[in-house]
């Protein structure tokens, strides 16, 4: 994939890699409450859900929220230029600091430990997200449907070609077994492919 071709589909890697996004909270739910949430937990919470339904994005909003109340926020995680704190000097951070981990399940037992230890240390607040039960409280599990996906890509297709169509939206997603990441990479192909053909737009 080019930069061109990045710049001409809405489903570019860029456009829509964890944090290029806003979370879409259901119903009244809104960040501060989830922030209310976390504080009401002694600033310890987890975010629980399957593989690719939203949980980095929401942990990246969730530091946008931090910022809002004065705390420094702290992101350890998998992706690219990040690391999970598998040793000692990675616990260096400010007193105070909110702690956010990605792909929490991915420490060992021990790591874990030292974590914990070092944020009671520093009165730290720790939200992670994982896949299963870390002992944490849940803050939120995330369930998205295809009513939501649906929206997240009328997001995403505004002021570009319409090349995709309602139809391709449930199609992927049920493709891809809910996996709204695995989904929007679909439509990346799908769109990739109608836009080279110069295909017309589909009916919705």
């Amino acid at each position: 994939m080019t930069w061109r071709d990045a710049d001409q589909n809405p489903f570019s890697t860029a456009r829509v890699r964890p944090g290029a996004l806003a979370f879409e909270l259901p119903g009244h739910e809104t960040l501060d409450s989830l922030w209310n949430k976390f504080v009401a937990a002694g600033e310890r919470g987890q975010i629980i859900g399957p593989h690719g339904t939203g949980k980095s994005t929401l942990l990246r909003a969730f530091a946008s929220v931090a910022e809002r109340h004065h705390r420094v926020p702290v992101l350890f995680g998998t992706a690219p230029g990040q690391q999970l704190p598998r040793s000692g000097r990675q616990l260096e951070f400010p007193d105070h600091a909110v702690v956010l981990v990605d792909s929490y399940e991915q420490l060992g037992v021990c790591p874990r430990r030292r974590l914990r230890r070092a944020c009671r240390r520093r009165k730290a607040g720790l939200l992670v997200t994982c896949h299963v039960d870390a002992g944490l409280p849940t803050l939120w599990r995330t369930e998205p449907s295809l009513e939501q996906v649906e929206r997240l890509v009328e997001r995403l297709m505004a002021g570009f070609p319409p090349l995709i169509a309602t139809r391709d939206v449930g199609a992927a997603y049920r493709q891809q077994s809910g996996n709204v990441r695995e989904t929007l990479f679909r439509l990346y192909d799908l769109y990739e492919l109608r836009r080279r053909l110069g295909g017309s737009p589909p009916e919705f």
